[in-house]
């Protein structure tokens, strides 16, 4: 029931509290208004019996004084009229029944209502009841002297009409007001009520349509029309709170999505040049595919590889080969056409995705026109600087049907490329495979090389072009394969350089070199240095000068006697740290060497800032010095700019006398080359040292 209420509307629950109210207080009046009426017929019934009592005593009195029973009993009759009276009982004055007359329709109904008058009092009027008997004593007094007791039972028959009258009564004031109840709170309510389930109405359409506009009506001014201003109050701060949060929403989505497309172009571009990265490419490959599947075409794909980025990289710095890598780039999507796609995958390498490619000879226009196009002056940094590209081709579907094995043929077709002379094109064939093979078994057979001392030392002499004295020789590495034969550096040295194996090859060579100068300490060629050229992946770091140091303590030698190369590509990524290396290199007692000099990019700055203490003239300057005039000019200038710096200067590669008598009249001191002697075995040179030195 509690719950029912509970769960009621406001408009029940007032009307059942009201007619609750008016029921409640219906049945309280009409139960004291009942009690009254009951107890005012009561009285009134007794005082009539009372009067009837006493006008009876009053003509009995001379009867009981004198015994006279017939007379008692015929007056008795008389007031047996009232059909109210049951009995008429007349006791003397000690209390001894005298006289009694019972109405004879009333005896066999209650024999029990009269009770034994002597056990009551004298001379007091007094009304007892029981089971709706009334009983009144009188006293019957003669000559001021009483001389007995009436006492007269009677019975009130309008008492039940009475009481079912007070009950009818009860009813209908009770059904009457409950209605009149149900009809004022009926009216009541909609004052009450109606604002109220107004202003639910009005928070239920805003909560069902988020519509702050709206506005509950306010139908007075007190609580509830307080409450509905409030409520209208409130909707017109969350409808301007509502306004101003979707404008923020609104813009924070802005921001947002901006954001999400900037995350998904830094996502899926390069950061330096704009370019799709591996990732779109990935995406836009997948799609190529199915492309050139529907049109039953094909497309390309090209890897390249700018040429000689690594040497501008280390001598200009890292900004202005990025800034090359940008202007690359931009030229790169200036060649191609709207429909393909050009992206970096990192460091100068670039892929290209020709789609819709009918044969070759289209292929061949396009490469030609990205070779050109790259192989033109660049202006950065307010300098002009020329690069190349190397290119791989492979075509779908001719050489795979996936990413990995298109660009995989398409790698192994630039590495042709580089092989090739750079700045030059591939497509692939299969037979190009071979090469990879071939790289990847000279890679794996290192390690088991260097273990089994399949590695030998070649010797190359420097000699003195005036005194004709050997002063030193060039150590240099060939390699007795067990299945490739005879391998000359050119044949694995490149593919060492790819990976950090080129650093346990030096690691090798030097402790060699190491081991011919202790075992010369005791023959005729112990004056004699060996110098060993070192990769330029040993100058970031100290390893190598510890390792150096080692070697030397291990075997006891002159550290003089140890020349190590270096080329201007030493500066890698940290000239400071190279310079420091160079300079912990001198300091062990060593002699150094700057060996290919004149075709880098600032030979006068590592002059100036390196402790050599030789120049190594590149071959490509002694080629062709005997006919031209300009290569002669050019040498007699590093003679003169070595000589004036304290420097020795070799010539390398010369191979005939006229290029040795030339070098010899410009002033150059040391010359190598064919024309001497080739690089030999041990054996060979020590053979060929014992010859020369009898004929000189």
């Amino acid at each position: 029931m509690r719950k029912l209420f509970l769960n009621a509307s406001i408009r029940d629950k007032i009307i059942i509290i009201t007619c609750l109210i008016s029921f409640t207080v219906s049945l309280m009046m009409t139960v004291v208004l009942a009690f009254q009426e009951y107890y005012r017929a009561q009285q009134n019934f007794y005082k009539r019996i009372t009067l009837e009592a006493q006008i009876i005593s009053d003509n009995i009195g001379s009867a009981v004084l004198f015994n006279d029973r017939d007379t008692l009993a015929e007056t008795s009759k008389s007031f047996f009229q009232d059909r109210s009276i049951l009995s008429v009982s007349v006791f003397d004055e000690e209390g001894v029944l005298f006289f009694e007359s019972i109405r004879e329709e009333r005896l066999n109904d209650n024999p029990a209502v009269l009770k034994d008058a002597s056990s009551r009092s004298r001379g007091n009027l007094h009304l007892e009841t029981k089971e709706s008997i009334t009983l009144v004593d009188k006293g019957i007094v003669v000559d001021e002297e009483r001389v007995g007791t009436l006492q007269i039972s009677a019975i009130n028959y309008q008492l039940d009409s009475i009481i079912h009258n007070i009950f009818t009564t009860m009813a209908w004031n009770i059904v009457l007001s409950v209605v009149l109840a149900s009809i004022l709170a009926a009216f009541l309510q909609k004052l009450i009520s109606a604002p109220i389930l107004n202003l639910y109405k009005t928070s239920k359409l805003v909560a069902k349509t988020q519509d702050y506009s709206v506005r509950a009506r306010q139908h007075s001014q007190d609580e509830v029309g307080s409450l509905a201003s409030m409520f209208n109050q409130m909707l017109e701060k969350v409808e301007q709170r509502d306004e101003k949060l979707e404008k923020l929403v609104e813009q924070r989505t802005f921001e947002l999505e901006k954001l999400a497309e900037e995350f998904k172009h830094r996502a899926f571009h390069d950061s330096l040049t704009g370019l799709p990265n591996r990732a779109l490419l990935s995406e836009r490959f997948d799609l190529a595919i199915e492309h050139a599947k529907r049109r039953q075409n094909k497309f390309a794909c090209l890897l390249l590889d700018l040429d000689n980025f690594k040497t501008i990289n280390d001598n200009k710095g890292h900004s202005y080969g990025d800034q090359l890598l940008i202007e690359v780039a931009n030229r790169l999507k200036n060649t191609i056409r709207r429909e393909d796609l050009v992206a970096r995958l990192g460091g100068d390498e670039f892929v290209i995705l020709l789609s819709d490619i009918e044969g070759t000879e289209g292929l061949y226009s396009l490469l030609e026109k990205i070779i050109e196009a790259v192989g033109k002056e660049f202006y950065v940094n307010n300098e002009v600087v020329r690069t190349g590209v190397s290119i791989g081709a492979s075509l779908f579907p001719d050489h795979g049907s996936t990413m990995n094995s298109i660009k995989r043929k398409a790698d192994v077709a630039m590495y042709r490329a580089k092989d090739g002379g750079k700045n030059c094109f591939y497509i692939y064939t299969p037979d190009m495979q071979e090469d990879v093979r071939y790289r990847l078994m000279i890679q794996n057979d290192l390690e088991t090389a260097i273990q089994e001392e399949q590695l030998l030392l070649y010797f190359q002499p420097k000699i003195h072009n005036k005194a004709k004295l050997i002063k030193g020789c060039e150590v240099l590495v060939r390699w007795e394969h067990p299945k490739e034969g005879f391998l000359s550096p050119g044949e694995f040295i490149p593919y060492m350089e790819e990976s950090s194996q080129i650093i346990s090859l030096d690691y090798y060579v030097v402790k060699k070199a190491c081991e011919t100068i202790k075992r010369w300490q005791s023959s005729e060629l112990s004056e004699i240095s060996l110098a060993v050229n070192l990769s330029g992946r040993h100058f970031t770091n100290y390893r190598i000068v510890d390792k150096i140091k080692g070697l030397i303590d291990d075997f006891f030698i002159n550290p003089g006697l140890l020349e190590i190369e270096i080329t201007e590509a030493v500066l890698i990524e940290d000239p400071e740290v190279a310079q420091s290396v160079v300079s912990a290199l001198k300091r062990l007692g060593v002699r150094l060497s700057l060996d290919d000099f004149g075709t880098g990019y600032s030979s006068l700055n590592y002059l100036r800032t390196l402790p050599i203490d030789c120049i190594k003239l590149d071959q490509s300057f002694i080629h062709s010095v005997d006919v031209n005039e300009q290569d002669k000019r050019l040498i007699k200038g590093v003679v003169s700019l070595g000589k004036g710096l304290g420097l020795e200067l070799v010539a390398e590669g010369v191979e005939t006398a006229s290029q040795l008598n030339i070098l010899e009249s410009l002033g150059c001191d040391y010359v190598q080359g064919y024309y001497f002697l080739k690089p030999v075995s041990e054996k060979e040179f020590i053979q060929w040292y014992e010859k020369y030195t009898r004929r000189m």
